[in-house]
């Protein structure tokens, strides 16, 4: 389940809280990432717990920067640091400096990271109207219009700009088999804003409400979030385990520049 089916799942009264388990077992939660354990948290009780997870990055063109003779920016840059790149790779005649989507999905992590929450999970709707996220909005337009507008809500469009070099920065998700790409190639954190986010995606597993059994199911659950279950992830070279564990082998194996997104 998602966070947003979740939600929906505990309005309707079809999850269980795990809360009781967790006390008398609270080992199972230790080494999660907590930003996706928090997805999966509604009205103050834990309604579900990561099996994978998915962050936001941003994907870098070196050869792009290296033609245009601008640096590539480090792991600590800022909204305003991506302005001033935008505009600095556009007087280098980079005619898009960036590659994001309009997709709603991509663009939570984005508004997140400015202070916004766009979604309210208590009552299922978004947070359109909000000071926090009007202000996030305006930072997103002043992104556009010093980097490029986004695309069509299509991720492909993304990569291919990224990969034909028509782009020096993408916003997509994390990839494994980055060196199989044409150019070099870099990743690096979301430009920092008033808080951190980075987390694109994270499916999670819960209990039924209605589940007869509710003891075997916590036992399977911590199954599929064990590190047993994390090295699998990591042998599938597709997702991202939630585990501080499954990360760290993760990161040994495949691509070490995406540390920085479990630095938290």
């Amino acid at each position: 389940m998602t966070p947003l089916s979740s939600a929906d799942m505990v309005r309707n009264g079809r999850l269980a809280p795990l809360d009781a388990f967790i006390r008398r077992d609270p080992s199972v939660v230790e080494g999660l990432h907590p930003e996706a354990v928090k997805l999966f948290e509604h009205g103050g009780a834990q309604y579900g717990l990561p099996v994978y997870i998915a962050p936001l990055c941003a994907h870098l063109n070196l050869d792009v920067f290296a033609a245009a003779g601008v640096a590539p920016p480090g792991p600590d840059w800022t909204m305003a640091d991506l302005l001033a790149l935008g505009r600095e790779l556009r007087r280098a005649g980079v005619a898009r400096p960036l590659a994001w989507t309009r997709d709603i999905t991509f663009l939570f992590p984005l508004l997140r990271g400015q202070g916004a929450q766009p979604y309210d999970a208590q009552n299922g709707r978004m947070r359109l109207d909000t000071p926090e996220m009007l202000r996030a909005m305006e930072r997103m337009r002043e992104v556009a219009l010093a980097c490029g507008e986004p695309t069509a809500p299509s991720q492909g469009r993304c990569d291919a700009l990224l990969c034909r070099g028509e782009a020096a920065i993408a916003f997509w998700g994390a990839v494994t088999g980055a060196s199989c790409v044409s150019f070099r190639h870099s990743v690096a954190p979301l430009p920092r804003g008033e808080r951190p986010s980075c987390l694109l995606l994270a499916e999670g597993v819960g209990i039924c409400a209605s589940c007869q059994r509710p003891e075997a199911a916590w036992k399977a659950l911590k199954r599929f979030i064990s590190a047993e279950a994390s090295e699998t992830l990591v042998k599938a070279e597709v997702m991202f385990p939630p585990r501080h564990d499954g990360l760290v082998s993760f990161l040994s194996k495949h691509d070490p520049s995406y540390a920085w997104v479990f630095r938290g």
